[in-house]
């Protein structure tokens, strides 16, 4: 169960390598459940690697199985290409159709960690998974669950492994819709084969489970429940067959993330609310709920506060605006050198020094430029140089 490029380093590794499509030479498997096998491959003519995703024979042999996979996969390129900010999200590049039981989904390839894998790095090395960090992961994530472009389309399939982190893309999303349609197609063929996919199911949102249809306040759900996990350090529902799962899902409730504030568990118990009406109206407005807690370190401990505004964290151009209008900026100019005054600000910004010791180091540097003769203001700005740590 994993995402459309998703490279892991352990893949099962086939000796006799084999042609499909007279072009694509299979390589490693990656995985296998009810929306087909993936497999990394290289494209021959290219030399390219890619991935190709095999569908179920069950599936191949339903015609109106194929048109529907099909008739989604342009309708979602069509949607891609009219908008300019989904370029986080990876699609299927073609369908390709062949005799027998051969079709499959052609996708790029694409290097890097899982978000479940990006973030157990972060909790072996920290003991914990930063809040900062739901901003540059998520709200990516949360811009294409709410784009107006794809308001006719759901992810369907939201789990850790849809999420994918790469050096030079960033934050990317896999998955979308197609896996989902494979899925729900081949549990209408053969139902048993719903009980295969409890990795699956533990993101399945509860109206999903009782009939209704997949919407946009499913992946809110879906993506709460990522969040939720990667906060928790563990699944949330976590019983071993499918009936015990399922009930988990419908009726359980999320104990509160005690590490963490208050609010970030109101916020997410809200996105996982059993009824889609109670939940935010959109992912980001979700994401945006959760960005305003931020970390810091007080005494050697983590602890976790809800961030101030930046304009209340660090005012320079008002703090300079009520220093010029008590001194003339002509005085400030001419005992001021630009390169120091410049050199100054920068490292205050870089260090997030205090406002108030900005303020009066910077009265102090003033008052002592206007007030010292010509003759000690090299000597000044050496001292000045020298207790900032600048040579």
């Amino acid at each position: 169960m994993t995402a459309e490029g998703v490279a892991f380093k352990f893949c099962t590794k086939i000796p006799n390598m084999r042609l499909i499509a007279k072009e694509y030479q299979l390589q490693r498997q990656i995985s296998a459940d009810l929306s087909g096998r993936l497999w990394q491959a290289m494209e021959l003519s290219s030399r390219r690697q890619v991935l190709i995703r095999l569908l179920p024979k069950q599936l191949q042999a339903d015609p109106a199985s194929i048109s529907r996979i099909k008739f989604r996969l342009n309708a979602l390129k069509l949607a891609v290409q009219e908008s300019q900010d989904l370029s986080s999200l990876v699609l299927p590049e073609r369908f390709v159709e062949l005799s027998g039981s051969e079709s499959f989904l052609l996708s790029r390839f694409v290097e890097g960690d899982t978000v479940a894998g990006y973030a157990a790095k972060w909790i072996a090395s920290d003991g914990f998974f930063p809040l900062t960090l739901i901003d540059n992961i998520f709200r990516p994530v949360a811009k294409i669950l709410d784009s107006p472009y794809l308001k006719d389309f759901v992810h369907r399939s939201l789990t850790p492994n849809s999420i994918l982190i790469n050096r030079s893309d960033g934050v990317l999303l896999f998955d979308y819709e197609l896996a989902g349609v494979i899925r729900e197609q081949m549990i209408k063929i053969e139902p048993r084969l719903l009980a295969d996919e409890i990795g699956i199911i533990r993101y399945m949102a509860p109206e999903i489970l009782r009939g209704q249809a997949a919407s946009p306040l499913s992946d809110q759900y879906a993506l709460s429940m990522i969040i939720y996990e990667l906060l928790a350090g563990r699944v949330l529902f976590d019983a071993a067959n499918i009936n015990g799962l399922l009930q988990q899902i419908i009726s359980f409730i999320p104990p509160d993330l005690t590490a963490y504030p208050p609010e970030i568990s109101v916020h997410l118990k809200r996105g996982l609310n059993k009824d889609p009406n109670l939940r935010f109206p959109t992912s980001s407005r979700l994401i945006e709920s959760l960005i305003e807690v931020s970390k810091f370190e007080i005494e050697g401990q983590e602890t976790y506060k809800i961030k101030q505004p930046e304009s209340e964290l660090f005012q320079i151009p008002k703090i300079l605006e009520e220093i010029e209008s008590a001194i003339p900026f002509n005085t400030i100019k001419t005992h001021m050198p630009k390169k120091i005054t410049s050199k100054i600000i920068r490292r205050i910004h870089n260090e997030r020094i205090s406002q108030k010791i900005f303020f009066y180091c910077y009265c102090t540097i003033i008052v002592g430029s206007v007030v010292a003769s010509v003759v000690f203001r090299d000597t000044l700005t050496s001292m000045i140089k020298s207790l900032l740590g600048y040579d």
